[in-house]
């Protein structure tokens, strides 16, 4: 994971949800997008949040440059996000393991 940069290029607080809306930047030159999975860990790590309150909603990757853009909800509380999150974003968010799947998305 040392190989990925992320930057927040826009932040917004919504206080009727209870959760941050960020769109992130991530580098990733070299090898291939990282998984959505991944980026939770590191946003979760950026924001010092429980990992149940990060979920990527999605991330989009232009092609050739080594470069992505994701949509990422930073929630205050965990069962409010359990609440609002669609059960497909949060069975695309499980770790790979979870879902029962080998790899990719």
């Amino acid at each position: 994971m040392s190989d990925l940069d992320v930057k927040v290029v826009e932040e917004r607080q919504n206080p009727l949800i209870g959760r941050r809306e960020l769109k992130v930047v991530v580098t990733h030159v070299g090898r291939g997008t990282p998984s959505k999975h991944e980026l939770r860990q590191r946003i979760s790590e950026l924001y010092k949040a429980p990992l149940e309150c990060v979920y990527v909603i999605n991330v989009s990757t232009r092609y050739g440059q080594g470069l992505s853009t994701a949509r990422v909800h930073v929630y205050d509380d965990p069962a409010r996000a359990e609440e609002i999150e669609d059960e497909h974003i949060k069975r695309r968010n499980a770790p790979p393991d979870e879902r029962g799947e080998e790899g990719g998305e």
